[in-house]
Parts: structure tokens; sequence; C-alpha cells
């Protein structure tokens, strides 16, 4: 008894942390063809710590924010019920190549090894995943073909 309580408490502390979460439960694809654990690299951590509620990121190429972006779009989708996120992107391809990507880390969560922690897909196309926790997440695709875009933020 002793071991599955403390086995829970573990749980709740993977499930609590995002960095926590991504490193045993997050899979990525390296440059190599390995699946191997997500862990952040020093300018994710960086933005980890300096994250607002809203935030613009100016970013050079493979220093993995859209991998970062997608994991933590998943892990928040999976610890906070009743919740919508979105993905813009400038071309529906490349929204559905993100839509794969996430997927794929969803895929390989460790579903056998624990039953009850993630919810189970109710739709998958390529527009869209809805998982069923106890209420419905949807992830909600916007793909906006324009050059320019202005952004208020209250």
């Amino acid at each position: 008894m002793a071991a599955k309580q403390k086995n829970q408490k573990a749980i709740e502390k993977v499930m609590g942390d995002f960095r926590l979460f991504a490193k045993n439960f997050i899979k990525i694809t390296d440059n190599n063809g390995a699946n191997v654990p997500f862990v952040l690299n020093p300018e994710q951590e960086h933005f980890m710590k300096e994250m607002e509620k809203y935030n613009i990121i100016l970013k050079g190429r493979q220093i993995g924010f859209t991998t970062f972006s997608l994991a933590y779009m998943l892990y928040l989708a999976l610890t906070n019920p009743d919740t919508n996120y979105l993905m813009m992107t400038h071309h529906n391809k490349v929204t559905q190549s993100l839509l794969r990507r996430l997927n794929k880390m969803y895929d390989m969560l460790p579903h056998k090894k624990y039953p009850n922690l993630f919810p189970k897909k109710k739709i998958n196309n390529r527009d869209e995943i809805i998982l069923i926790i106890t209420v419905v997440f949807k992830l909600l695709l916007l793909v906006v073909q324009i050059v320019f875009q202005v952004i208020r933020f209250n």
C-alpha cells in the first residue's frame, strides 16, 4: 500500500511540473531519428522562467520553440480541464504538420503504464484533436494566410 501511495505522489509531482512532465512523458525525435525524452535546453529553460500570460517569441530556427510550444500545449490540455488551445501558422500544410507532431507526442505518452492518467482521443483528424478528460479539451487550428496582422493585448 505504501508503494502505491509513493507512486501516486510521484505521478502528482510529475503532472504538477511541466519540466518533469516533459522529461518523463514527452518523447521527441532527435537528429539521429531516435525517440528521446524531451529535456528542456537552456533557451527553453530561460523562456519558462520569463514566460507571462502573453508571449511573442522572435526566434531563430532549430532552437526548439515549436517543440516546446507543442509539448507545453499538450501538458496544459492534460492538466487544465475545459480549455482550448490555438495554433496559428502561415499555411494549412504547416498547421497540419504541427498537428501530426502533437499527435505523435500524445501517442507516445505511456498510456499502457498509466491507463487512467491520460485522456482518450474522441476526435482526431487533420484539423483538430479532441480529448475526453472529464470535460472536453479541444485543440482548434486556425490557418492565417495574411501578410500582416495586428495583435492587441488588453
